[in-house]
């Protein structure tokens, strides 16, 4: 039997089974009565000395007080198994069981070899209570991650809130390390505050582990790294390098290479050869070459025939593991005799050469060209063609970046027998290429937007390591094909980001929300490329790759990144568009520039996802102001389309801040525009006739409302559109709801529930249930409307969507005020108003004015009694609030 548990649930089940309320368990443990509410809904942790007094209380053994303590400061779900006691003990003391800790550490599959005593210093360095940071430094290649995750699986079960893994290999911007953490965490944009800001509330009280890896590529991030320090006692950080950050806290581990006999020791060795192989199979750096050398031939041993030539292959690749490990990749290939001499030429020819770099990057760089050297032709061309990829590819991706420039689909440098796919397992098997778990399922549909790709199969992901990756791009510029194959690389980047955006908002969206997830690295690599090359081809390129991520940007909760990006791409088109602020203060000298701009026909598209991207953060002035440059651009280069375009976000926008009036203007003329072009596609115009019905009826002109929203549903149906269907429908149910036709509104909002169950989409499911339970809440059907919002807040709550799970919490605290539940009420009333405020919209806060109901219920329960739920409301964060809600059922 398993089950999971939090401590808060726990705690209340026992406090209620003993027949105690809060306020005597708060008084019996001189704890204020807010603290254990806010324990027990699961918005705080107790401190040590509060789960000591309730270990007391619960008279929890004394022997077992300090696992009692770790489960109550734990915080988080913890899946209990049962042991040989009966699931019911399991349950009534789950700090005997066993945790599953947070981790996103990959599983370690093969022993770590020679490393015994950096993995002992390491442990104790991490173990040491005033130790924070410890940074393991060495060349690359030699085994600074692999050292690093064993440490850390050592150490998952040493800190409460988990272990993490934040891959940097593919981070170059230092400003995006504390976003990479953020992700890794779980964590996504949050209103108007700076990321770096949110992860410090977030491991304010947490005990973890973070493994940061790849950092000598992103060292100006190493302040941002100490704050985060300092915002956490117990947080600590496990660093991989080239180099160290030089930051405070600091303990440097230096990973030298790995143990190798040298010279005088093989020229002194007993003439017993048995002794001989025993003696040497002690050194790690032979241990791990017949490691790797057995999961290529199983059969390979260490024998008085080989042992020698190993010893001296090991020496000639100075204990390197990487350089180790990419030579037993070939003992099924070569023997070792013959790989010593083909590694001794090349050694001995590049002896000369780079002397800037340290002696083992020069050994890194030439056992990997030693391996580069023995590839066919065909194969030489791909490795290097695969460097342009970043964080991995697929096959088609490959086949399409890969192709010769006369077409030929089926190979690469002139080899058109060779299948792609066979020379990609080639480098598979030789270690120059990873085969990576597929990173999604399949879904096979036209994919005859991109370039060389018909079909879209379920497709192995293929990767390089960073270092390998590297020595690939350098070859293919020495080869003088960088230019061009980047080229391709973005252009199929651009194809499948156009490809996708239309996909997001139907019944597959969540399948192309994956696909672009796992490409996130290359359309980065994609971005950055566009904006380092000065022609304007490559810049083109960019501008249309980050028009058409907005949504996936949106959706995926990479807003900030995304802003980011297309503030890099404006700035590009005029650096006074840096700031929203100063390209209004320069509209017209702006828009004079951007005129004469070979590409601005581009500009208005990134200009108005800005508006999209600042309205999610609530920039909502910052967006106007992109909005508004963009219909002046639009205007004065006469491109009436672009203009319809602007114009509709200009209305929807204007809608989000209940200025009905103006949005009725600018859907007014979006709407002529677009129904005065010929050919303009349908499901658009649906979309602006949705937007002005709901102009129309924040007007009060709500007959004319339903006409139009009427209008959009009709075309909807037609085109078979169940999305647009069912948005088309909640219009309906919000307009009749208004009008206060509350049959029509549910026959709507159960109609349009229906739809969103069917294809999956949660944020559908969300709004049909939140309009359900308003209208149970009028009809006083309460229970019924506290089940229905209760069910839309988890769907917001999960979907990160703040608006919609406001609204909820605003019906919440009517129906509590139905209820005569004046401390709910006033909590959930002042909570609601507190965190509208925070994110710029307090006029949506529910009304508590000397009219409304809450007033009333003021009156009757006592003005102490509601200013103190108000006060509590008001201090709360947004997911203590959904935990105060939901905890509640």
């Amino acid at each position: 039997m398993s089950e999971e548990i939090t401590f808060g649930g726990w705690l209340k089940q026992r406090r209620r089974e003993s027949g105690v309320t809060q306020e005597e368990l708060a008084d019996s443990i001189d704890c204020a009565l807010t603290t254990l509410q806010k324990i027990e809904g699961g918005g705080r942790r107790p401190s040590v000395q509060i789960a000591q007094l309730l270990a007391d209380y619960l008279n929890i053994a004394t022997d077992e007080h300090e696992a009692f303590i770790t489960f109550a400061r734990s915080g988080r779900l913890a899946r209990i198994h049962s042991l040989s006691e009966p699931g019911e003990i399991s349950v009534r003391a789950p700090w005997r069981n066993v945790y599953l800790h947070q981790t996103n550490l990959p599983a370690v599959l093969t022993p770590l070899i020679g490393r015994e005593q950096e993995q002992a210093l390491a442990l104790r360095y991490l173990l040491n209570p005033k130790m924070r940071m410890l940074t393991l430094t060495g060349a690359p290649g030699i085994g600074k991650t692999r050292l690093a995750l064993q440490v850390a699986s050592d150490l998952v079960e040493r800190f409460e809130d988990g272990a993490y893994l934040v891959e940097l290999a593919t981070v170059t911007d230092p400003d995006l390390v504390m976003l990479a953490v953020a992700r890794t965490l779980g964590l996504k944009d949050i209103a108007d505050e700076p990321v770096q800001s949110v992860l410090m509330d977030y491991v304010r009280d947490r005990k973890m582990l973070l493994v940061l890896d790849n950092f000598e590529q992103v060292l100006d991030a190493a302040a941002s790294i100490v704050k985060l320090m300092e915002a956490s006692p117990w947080l600590k950080m496990l660093v991989t390098s080239r180099e160290a950050l030089h930051v405070r806290g600091e303990k440097r581990l230096p990973v030298h290479t790995l143990g190798m006999p040298d010279q005088a020791f093989l020229s002194k060795i007993a003439p017993d050869r048995e002794h001989t192989i025993a003696s040497l199979a002690r050194y790690p750096s032979i241990q791990l070459f017949v490691e790797r050398a057995q999961d290529v031939s199983p059969d390979f041993e260490l024998t008085h025939d080989n042992a020698s030539d190993v010893a001296m292959l090991c020496i000639g690749l100075e204990g390197l593991p990487l350089a180790i490990e990419l030579a037993a990749a070939r003992a099924n290939q070569l023997t070792i005799a013959e790989m010593r001499s083909a590694l001794d030429n090349r050694l001995n020819l590049l002896t000369g050469g780079g002397q800037d770099l340290p002696a083992r990057h020069r050994t890194l760089k030439n056992a990997v060209e030693w391996s580069y050297d023995l590839l066919d032709e065909s194969e030489q061309a791909l490795f290097v063609r695969l460097g342009v990829f970043a964080g991995g590819c697929t096959l088609s991706a490959i086949q399409a970046v890969s192709e010769t420039v006369d077409g030929d689909r089926n190979g690469v440098a002139g080899s058109a027998s060779s299948p792609t796919l066979d020379i990609v397992l080639a480098l598979v098997d030789k270690s120059l290429v990873r085969r990576q778990a597929p990173g999604m399922n399949p879904m096979p549909i036209n994919r005859s937007g991109v370039e060389g790709v018909d079909v879209l199969p379920a497709e192995a992901q293929f990767g390089m390591l960073e270092t390998i990756r590297d020595y690939a791009l350098e070859r293919l510029a020495a080869r003088g094909e960088a230019e061009a194959v980047l080229e391709r690389h973005a252009r199929y980047f651009l194809a499948l980001a156009r490809e996708a955006q239309p996909q997001l908002d139907k019944v597959n969206q969540k399948w192309w929300m994956n696909r672009l997830n796992l490409e996130n690295d290359n359309f980065r690599a994609a971005l950055g490329w566009s904006l380092a090359t000065g022609s304007d081809a490559a810049f083109e390129i960019g501008l249309g790759i980050g028009a058409a991520l907005v949504n996936f940007w949106l959706r995926q909760g990479f807003v900030t990144e995304g802003k980011r990006w297309l503030n890099r791409l404006l700035v590009r088109l005029d650096p006074r568009l840096e700031s929203a602020a100063q390209a209004v203060g320069d509209e017209e000298a702006v828009v004079q520039a951007l005129t004469l701009h070979p590409l601005v026909s581009s500009a208005s598209q990134v200009l108005r996802g800005m508006e999209v991207l600042s309205s999610r953060l609530q920039h909502v002035d910052d967006a106007r102001r992109y909005l508004g440059v963009g219909l002046a651009l639009t205007r004065h280069i006469g491109d009436r389309s672009e203009e319809a375009h602007v114009l509709y976000q200009l209305g929807s926008l204007s809608n989000v801040l209940c200025d009905y009036d103006l949005a009725i203007r600018y859907l007014q003329d979006a709407l002529a525009i677009k129904r005065g072009i010929e050919g303009w596609d349908e499901r658009n115009i649906a979309g602006t006739l949705s937007a002005y019905s709901w102009a129309l009826a924040g007007s009060g002109r709500f007959a004319d409302a339903l006409a139009y929203e009427e209008e959009n549903l009709a075309i909807n149906r037609r085109l078979g559109e169940a999305e647009g269907v069912g948005r088309s429908l909640y219009g309906l149910a919000e307009i009749t709801r208004w009008m206060g036709d509350y049959a029509a509104t549910s026959r709507y909002a159960e109609q349009m529930l229906e739809i969103a169950r069917t294809l999956g989409n949660l944020e559908g499911e969300a709004h049909a249930l939140s309009t359900l339970g308003a209208v149970a809440r009028v009809e006083g059907r309460l229970d019924e409307a506290q089940a229905y919002l209760n069910d839309s807040l988890r769907r917001f709550n999960s979907l990160e969507l703040q608006p919609g799970a406001l609204d909820c919490i605003a019906h919440l605290a009517q129906v509590a005020a139905d209820q005569r539940d004046a401390r709910r009420a006033g909590v959930l009333a002042g909570a609601h108003l507190a965190l509208y405020t925070a994110i710029g919209e307090p006029q949506l806060a529910v009304d508590t004015g000397n009219d409304s109901v809450f007033a009333n219920l003021r009156a009757q329960a006592g003005a102490a009694t509601w200013d103190s739920a108000w006060t509590e409301g008001q201090g709360m964060t947004m997911p203590q609030v959904i935990a105060y809600v939901l905890d509640g059922e």
